[in-house]
């Protein structure tokens, strides 16, 4: 019979190195997080370019582990995308998605348009949707949109612009907003998605993990944007994780009408969740 105690013992040794490792490595993770903390909470340290690439690297690698597709709220931006154009659009002959991420929503605009653009930051997100694209009149391209050479771009009769300013810094507003209407055709319409806030109040998310930033609601009715502004409406689709794990867990039948009739996911959030949390708008400007 073979002696297995030697290998036993040397397996144990093992085992009790990887636990002072692991203890040495989770100490020193805490003293990292608290140390980017302290840089981002504190008002005396200029931090732009740690928070640009901790989103940069958020986008690059967040497809298929946190951002994942729920079929409620997919059908949801359809819709709201749908009666936006149909209500707004004139010609119908380029769209152009920015933070595209699946494509879903570029190849929901190419069945309405005769050429659509999907943009993101993620290289592999866009190298998967070009190599499992089937549509003639769809394209992805991996940029930033914020610093990319968008006069290669052309112009295009309607943008659909996803949490962009929820990811870029203030400073850069202005110009990623005239940079939305210099692509846009006369007459173009554009749709921006934005994660905002309480009415008059405006916070900040910086972590090791993500950096955010939530404007007030009315944020993007004032300002550079009051004199193309024309519409919007809150995305009822962002609570769709709260109201599974609330909501539908005690009403299933509800979850299931909705999955029938999105729209009726309006009344559902305007009822049971709080205005005073963050949440998602939708807004709509025009090119005259």
């Amino acid at each position: 019979m073979i002696d297995v105690n030697d290998e036993a013992i040397n397996i144990k040794k093992r085992l009790i190195e990887i636990e002072n490792i692991q203890k040495e490595l989770q100490n020193e993770q805490e003293f990292l997080k608290n140390k980017i903390h302290l840089y981002f909470d504190g008002e005396q340290f200029e931090t732009s370019k740690a928070e640009a690439f901790i989103v940069n690297y958020y986008w690059q690698n967040c497809y298929g582990t946190e951002i994942g597709i729920d079929p409620i709220r997919i059908n949801y931006t359809k819709n709201s995308l749908e009666k936006t154009i149909k209500k707004y659009v004139t010609n119908y002959n380029r769209a152009l998605d920015i933070g595209c991420g699946y494509g879903l929503f570029t190849e929901f605009m190419a069945s309405m348009f005769k050429e659509s653009i999907g943009l993101d930051l993620s290289e592999f997100r866009v190298g998967e949707n070009n190599k499992n694209n089937k549509l003639e009149n769809v394209k992805y391209l991996s940029e930033n949109f914020v610093t990319c050479d968008k006069s290669k771009l052309g112009k295009f009769d309607f943008i659909f612009a996803s949490d962009i300013n929820m990811y870029s810094s203030e400073k850069d507003y202005e110009q990623i907003f005239n940079s939305y209407l210099d692509l846009l055709d006369e007459g173009g319409v554009l749709l921006m998605r934005e994660s905002v806030y309480k009415e008059d109040e405006s916070k900040e998310h910086k972590s090791y993990r993500y950096v955010a930033y939530y404007k007030s609601i009315n944020f993007y009715k004032s300002g550079i944007y009051k004199n193309f502004y024309k519409d919007s409406f809150r995305d009822s689709s962002i609570h769709i994780s709260e109201l599974i794990r609330k909501y539908f867990s005690i009403f299933p039948n509800k979850k299931e009408e909705v999955e029938n009739n999105i729209e009726l996911l309006d009344d559902i959030v305007e009822n049971n969740i709080s205005k005073d949390v963050t949440t998602s708008y939708y807004y709509i400007y025009k090119k005259d």
